[in-house]
């Protein structure tokens, strides 16, 4: 049979693992056990500071929408963006974080690849600086901090 999961965006991941898990295939689940045996894992990056305008942006923006008022928009620096998004692996118009001013600081609930490029911060992973301009491992519950 297929399932197909329709609800609000930040409970599809929980249940997408949930119906995936031995417990709920084996029909063995109940509250109970979604407390005590079922541990959730979010793909998901926890803003712990946000920092000073550090926005969502994509490449290249929303253009062409000024007749309803939206100025184009998308990153400051779409070449340090784009780049930025390839020393990942995304496809250069994927989104991402632009930070100015202070930069965030991030706790990361999955394993990724990331990415720090454009203007010069201090970019610490567990306390450790990381280069900028080059691909970064971290790992689950690693938290990246930024600043000035």
């Amino acid at each position: 049979a297929r399932v197909c999961l329709i609800g609000i965006s930040t409970n599809l991941d929980f249940l997408r693992q949930l119906t995936a898990s031995s417990l709920f295939i084996r029909a063995e689940i109940s509250l109970k056990t979604l407390t005590i045996c079922f541990q959730y894992q979010p793909n998901a990056v926890e803003v712990l500071v946000a920092g000073t305008y550090t926005t969502i942006q994509d490449y290249p923006g929303r253009v062409g929408h000024w007749d309803v008022g939206v100025p184009p928009s998308g990153p400051m620096d779409d070449y340090a963006f784009r780049l930025a998004n390839r020393l990942v692996g995304n496809a250069e118009n994927a989104a991402g974080l632009e930070c100015t001013l202070v930069g965030p600081s991030l706790r990361f609930h999955a394993s990724a690849i990331i990415a720090i490029t454009g203007a010069t911060m201090s970019a610490m992973l567990d306390g450790t600086s990381v280069d900028l301009w080059k691909p970064i491992p971290v790992k689950t519950g690693q938290i990246l901090k930024l600043e000035r």
